[in-house]
C-alpha cells in the first residue's frame, strides 16, 4: 500500500461512517483522505487525477445497484495513466447494491435501513445518518457487524473488480 490512503466514496452517507470508524475503539477503517466522488457515474478530470500521486493507495467504494461499467472503467484507466498508479495502489470496496443495504446486511436487527432512525424514507434516512453525532454507537445498537459491511463480491458486471476492503480495515 502507498504512503497515504485517499478514499472515494459515493456519497455523504459513507463518508460519515468511514469517518466514525477511522477512530473508534477496536475494529476501524485504516486513516485516509475521504473524499465524495462517484466513480460509477461521474467522470474524473485529469486535473482531479493529478492530484494523486504514484505513492498514494486510492479506495474507490462503489455502489452495484446500476448495470454500466463504462465511467468506472474510464476512471480507473485514467488513475492509471495519469496518477501513474497500479493495480496495487487501488482497492475496490463494492456496496453489494447500495450502501444502505450493505448497512442492513451488516445488521442482526434490522430488516430495514429505515428501522436505524425510524424513517419514512431513505433521503430522510440520509439525512439523520449524516447528522448523527455517534454513529458507531447507533450502529452497536442495532448488532452492527464492522467484519460484515463490505464483506462480499460484486455479481456481473462488476465482478471483476475483487472486494479488497479487508486492506482498509484494520
Amino acid at each position: 500500500m502507498g504512503s497515504s490512503l485517499h478514499y472515494f466514496v459515493e456519497c455523504e452517507c459513507e463518508k460519515a461512517f468511514i469517518r466514525s470508524y477511522m477512530f473508534a475503539d477496536g475494529k476501524h477503517f485504516k486513516l485516509g483522505k475521504i473524499e465524495v466522488f462517484n466513480f460509477i457515474n461521474e467522470r474524473l478530470s485529469k486535473a482531479k487525477a493529478r492530484t494523486i500521486n504514484r505513492d498514494m493507495t486510492v479506495a474507490i467504494v462503489f455502489d452495484t445497484d446500476v448495470e454500466n461499467v463504462e465511467i468506472l472503467e474510464e476512471n480507473i484507466k485514467l488513475l492509471k495513466t495519469v496518477s501513474m498508479l497500479d493495480d496495487k495502489h487501488i482497492i475496490f470496496v463494492p456496496s453489494i447494491k447500495n450502501f444502505e443495504d450493505e448497512l442492513v446486511y451488516s445488521s442482526s436487527k434490522l430488516k430495514t435501513i429505515n428501522e436505524l432512525f425510524k424513517t419514512q424514507s431513505v433521503a430522510n434516512f440520509k439525512k439523520r445518518f449524516i447528522s448523527h453525532s455517534d454513529i458507531v454507537s447507533k450502529l452497536n445498537d442495532v448488532g452492527f457487524d464492522f467484519e460484515l459491511i463490505w464483506s462480499r463480491n460484486a455479481k456481473t458486471p462488476f465482478n471483476v473488480y475483487k472486494n479488497e476492503c479487508s486492506k482498509i480495515k484494520q
